[in-house]
Formats: C-alpha cells, sequence, structure tokens
C-alpha cells in the first residue's frame, strides 16, 4: 500500500524537512572534510507510483503523471547531481516524471566543475552546460 509513502511525501513537502535534511547531511558532510569534486555526475530516474484511483477523490494523483515512452510508469522524477570522484550525491531535484532533466541542470551543478559527466540529455546541450558551469573542460558522456 502506497498511501503511507504517499503521506509521508506530502509531510516531507509541507514542512519543507526534505530539503533541511539534504542540507544538513550537506554541511555535516563538509564539516567532516568531504567536499565537492572537479567533477558532477548528472542522471535522472523515475519513482514509481501507483496508477490506481483507489483513492478518497477516485482520480490519480495530478502530480504523479505519465512520462512518454512506451512503458507506462506513473509517479515523480528525482534528478541528482553526484560528485565524480567521491560519489556522494551533493544536490538533487524531484520533479514530476514527465519532466525533462535539462531544466533541473542549474539545481545539479554547484559551477566549479572542471568535468561533468551525463547521458544522452547532455550529448547536444555542452554550450548550455557551459554556461551553468562555466569551469567545465571535460564533458564525458555516460551512455548506459
Amino acid at each position: 500500500d502506497a498511501t503511507p509513502r504517499l503521506n509521508f511525501r506530502y509531510l516531507l513537502e509541507k514542512y519543507e524537512i526534505g530539503l533541511a535534511l539534504f542540507a544538513k547531511v550537506g554541511e555535516l558532510l563538509l564539516k567532516g572534510g568531504l567536499k565537492l569534486s572537479g567533477g558532477t555526475s548528472v542522471d535522472a530516474t523515475t519513482i514509481a507510483a501507483p496508477s490506481s484511483t483507489k483513492n478518497e477523490d477516485k482520480a490519480r494523483d495530478p502530480e504523479m503523471p505519465q512520462p512518454r515512452g512506451s512503458q507506462r510508469h506513473f509517479g515523480m522524477k528525482v534528478h541528482i547531481g553526484v560528485g565524480s570522484a567521491s560519489g556522494l550525491v551533493h544536490s538533487a531535484s524531484i520533479t514530476a516524471a514527465n519532466m525533462q532533466d535539462s531544466p533541473q541542470w542549474p539545481n545539479l551543478l554547484h559551477g566549479q566543475e572542471t568535468r561533468l559527466h551525463g547521458d544522452s540529455a547532455c550529448r547536444n546541450q555542452k554550450e548550455r552546460l557551459q554556461t551553468i558551469a562555466p569551469n567545465a573542460r571535460d564533458f564525458t558522456d555516460q551512455r548506459a
């Protein structure tokens, strides 16, 4: 049953607890001597949600749309920025599952990258990425 998870999600959003927790973890990592590396890997994944209409309104959650494509997934999408050397997540953004990745890049890059690693969404966007991370000189396509 997804109801407890959805209720938890709504509480995190309502009181902005998720943002506060993420910021605190980042602060603790920096205090422990871990810092942002020279490179960032960006990617996104879909977080599944039930497509069921077995709720009070007998309707699908409008914040959990279906992304384009052949597979039927309902849910949200988490976009992450990960230090390429450390493997530590330094930024994250959550959107509806049908949102594209590229509008989230400014939220995922810290701007001091010397390297960027991304998937096909980054392949033809090097000029735009250069404006977000002006120090980046090495762009790697990490195709799956």
